[in-house]
């Protein structure tokens, strides 16, 4: 399924993608995310925000509810700090809801403003509960490039799995993905399973079975 604002291939239709992906809203989320951005860094520092809010999952959870973030111990327990980042985050929802010409993202937008200053328990009994709890499907990161037709075929092998993960690619080209065009440059497509290396140059869809069948284990 395609998304239909920027026609980015969805392998799961999750607020994910809207808040953090869709180049749709690019420019907002460079000025209005820059902002969020700035504040966090601000209070834990550069370090700590480029080791512990390295996916979208955590990106996403902190722009619905910062206050999940808070008992996973990567925000600090501070009030002012904390109400700060949920009038910042609402704006930036309303920013992408008014700059949004599709009726379906607008109503997924607009039931996350009405409870992104609530808890994670109410956002979970809403409407959309079903996309929120699409959230925790396990993050596979490809490391890639344009152009990478090796790439493409592995993204083939994995369709009729697309509902059992969340895809993030980091295209190894970039400036600041320098380490990882140092380390993978030769071996792309390489995968990582939530943060950790799990195969390289084709799918083995052994070990990627394994790993699913693992994490579907550790979470029930």
């Amino acid at each position: 399924m395609d998304c239909i604002l920027c026609g980015f291939f969805l392998f799961c239709k999750t607020l994910l993608h809207v808040l953090t992906r869709c180049s749709a809203f690019n420019d907002i989320r460079k000025s209005q995310f820059q902002i969020l951005k700035n504040l966090i860094i601000s209070k834990i520092g550069q370090e700590k925000w480029k080791s512990q809010f390295t996916n979208r999952q955590i990106i996403c959870q902190l722009i619905i509810d910062c206050q999940c973030l808070v008992q996973k111990h990567l925000l600090p327990n501070d009030k002012k700090f904390l109400r700060t980042i949920e009038v910042i985050s609402r704006d930036y929802c309303y920013a992408v809801h008014v700059n949004s010409s599709n009726t379906n993202v607008v109503n997924v937008v607009m039931v996350l403003l009405q409870n992104s200053i609530k808890s994670w328990n109410l956002l979970l009994s809403s409407p959309i509960r079903k996309m929120t709890t699409e959230q925790l499907l396990p993050i596979l990161t490809l490391y890639t490039k344009e152009n990478c037709s090796l790439c493409d075929e592995a993204l083939e092998v994995l369709r009729p799995y697309k509902h059992r993960f969340q895809l993030e690619e980091v295209d190894i080209k970039k400036k600041e993905n320098k380490d990882w065009f140092n380390k993978y440059r030769y071996d792309i497509p390489v995968f990582h399973f939530n943060g950790k290396y799990l195969m390289k140059h084709r799918v083995d869809l052994q070990v990627f079975e394994k790993a699913l069948k693992e994490y579907k284990d550790s979470n029930t």
